[in-house]
């Protein structure tokens, strides 16, 4: 047997030698053991983690924050973080900003101009864990510090049951959203309708209004005819008579006046069809029109400064009003129901007196027959005392 002794190397060897200790074992470390991790794919296959974080890159060249997602898969430990573009900012939309790997605690590697040296052998790199993952923990994600600031609910169940952890107030990272100015809508000048005026505040591009197809196709032959006369004091005018047509397809006014021979007034069209603002609205405000619940019998309408009011409706009108009721419901039937309620209470008013006067006669008959008191004498000391000392002993009604 032959023995070889060391005597001499060079630079660089010596330099290896002075950082990295000669050990006494020169048995060499198994890097490819084998683990067994089918337990844990069975386990927990298709579950994922998912927190909300954030990259703070501001301390660069037109940086800014980042919004981050990180998944945490259970089946193999691995971590996967894609980036939140938001629409318009001016990126590119990535993929991924971490693709599905796991993320190492510690770099292992560093630049430097003196040797270093290698580790050849079986490399001992701790990687995050779940246990490591928490709200308001700070990750190196490859020299760039992620901060986790919340988690979804499935992240929270999954913790309460395995660390017993409670809190999981989120970290805010955000500056408060400023309040959005309200959008001021300029006052109607009179050109076009005030639909066709308003859209032109709402863009760039005017669009014509919508309008309601489906009431157009099924009210389109609808027309609900009334009678009607003008409220006034002037004696020629309170004789006229007016035929007001309600067009329900676009909810639409005219207004008609009846010929009458000798009256010293033109008949025909006193309103051309239209439709017609609701009196004292406020100009600032968008304008109401008159509606189909507005017409019945017996309503005083505003039109055009002129007071009417419908006195009749056509059988066609009153039908409709019949068959429709879910949709003309008016003051008319909350009026009608208010009579309804007073008359009852009229009637049960009127029950109650006559048990009263009832009562109190046969009370009287009671007490002559069997020489009592009558009920008076016992009522007027306990209402002088308890009442009033003037009071007195109540007759009957």
């Amino acid at each position: 047997m032959q023995y070889f002794y060391l005597y001499l190397c060079s630079t660089f060897t010596c330099t290896f030698a002075v950082l990295l200790p000669m050990e006494k074992s020169m048995n060499p470390l198994r890097p490819y053991e084998r683990i067994d991790t089918r337990r844990q794919f069975l386990d927990n296959d298709s579950k994922v983690l998912r927190f909300y974080g954030y990259w703070d890159d501001s301390s660069s060249l037109f940086g800014d924050v980042r919004d981050l997602v990180l998944h945490y898969f259970l089946v193999d430990d691995t971590i996967e973080i894609r980036e939140v573009i938001a629409p318009n900012c001016g990126r590119d939309h990535v993929s991924k900003f971490l693709r599905r790997s796991k993320l190492p605690k510690v770099r292992h590697y560093v630049i430097t101009d003196t040797p270093v040296p290698l580790q050849t052998g079986a490399v001992k790199q701790e990687f995050y864990k779940d246990s490591d993952l928490t709200i308001g923990t700070e990750l190196n994600v490859w020299g760039r510090r992620v901060t986790i600031t919340d988690c979804d609910e499935f992240t929270k169940n999954y913790y309460r049951s395995k660390y017993g952890i409670e809190d999981f107030t989120p970290v805010q990272y955000k500056a408060p959203a400023a309040p959005k100015p309200s959008r001021y809508v300029p006052p109607y000048n009179g050109f076009g309708s005030e639909e066709d005026s308003l859209s032109s505040c709402q863009g760039l591009v005017p669009k014509p209004p919508q309008k309601d197809f489906h009431k157009f196709m099924t009210k389109d032959s609808h027309v609900l005819n009334f009678e009607a006369k003008m409220v006034t004091e002037n004696p020629v005018d309170k004789d006229r008579v007016f035929i007001i047509s309600f067009y329900l397809r676009d909810d639409t006014i005219s207004v008609f006046e009846k010929i009458q021979k000798n009256s010293g007034v033109l008949g025909g069209a006193f309103l051309q069809r239209g439709r017609v603002k609701k009196p004292g609205q406020d100009q600032s405000q968008r304008s109401q029109y008159f509606t189909a619940q507005d017409f019945y019998v017996g309503a005083v309408l505003c039109l055009n400064k002129r007071n009417f009011q419908l006195i009749e409706a056509d059988e066609y009108t009153l039908n409709y009003m019949e068959q429709h009721a879910d949709e003309v419901w008016t003051l008319v039937h909350m009026l009608y129901t208010v009579y309804i309620i007073y008359c009852v209470c009229d009637i049960l008013c009127v029950l109650y007196i006559t048990c009263l006067c009832w009562w109190r006669i046969k009370t009287r008959t009671i007490c002559k027959s069997f020489s009592l008191p009558l009920p008076e004498t016992l009522l007027t000391p306990l209402l002088q005392k308890y009442v009033s000392p003037t009071a007195s002993t109540p007759s009957c009604i």
